[in-house]
Parts: C-alpha cells; structure tokens; sequence
C-alpha cells in the first residue's frame, strides 16, 4: 500500500520544488484531494509559513482541517477575498491547481 503512494506523493514533489518556496511564505491549494494535500504538506515542508486548502467537499475540508490547514469553503463566499482577507490583503504568493477540473 505504501508503495502505491510514491508516484503521486513525487508529482506534488515536483510541483512544489518548481516553484522554488523561499520560506514563510503563504501558499494556496485549490483542491483538497490526494494531490492537493499531498501538495499542501509538501508546501509546508518547504517553508511556506501559511498554507491554505480551498475545497468544496466537507470530508476534504475536515481532512485538511486536522493536518493543520486553513480551509476556505468557495461555496461559503468569494474565496479570492477570504483568502485577501486572511493574509491582511497580501493574497498568497504560490498556488497550486489540485482540483482536477478543465
């Protein structure tokens, strides 16, 4: 089962390194899969100070919550403006597309 894990676990990898974190920054991921949250973990672990998961599932939302995310709803509100509004207005700085749709 682990092994099963690897591949996606190395194409969230390499998504992140591509962007070249540069430590506490904020980060968005839009999608609260696998992918997204393997991406929202490697985010942290490269230095990113703030990483926020946008999903509209509940189960993902809750998933995400307990490793320690912020989490914004779009179904809730705007979430460009929840997420201005959450980094005094800086908007963050790296973002990840994880949802899957065209």
């Amino acid at each position: 089962m682990h092994a099963a894990m690897a591949e996606p676990c190395a194409v969230a990898l390499h998504g992140v390194r591509k962007m070249k974190i540069e430590g506490n920054e904020t980060a968005a991921v839009f999608g609260g899969g696998p992918i997204g949250l393997m991406c929202a973990q490697w985010l942290r672990l490269s230095g990113c100070g703030h990483v926020i998961v946008v999903e509209i599932d509940d189960r993902k939302l809750a998933t995400a919550k307990s490793l320690g995310f912020t989490c914004v709803n779009p179904e809730s509100g705007d979430s460009v403006k929840t997420i201005l509004d959450l980094t005094g207005g800086c908007g963050a700085s790296k973002v990840i597309e994880a949802c899957g749709l065209p």
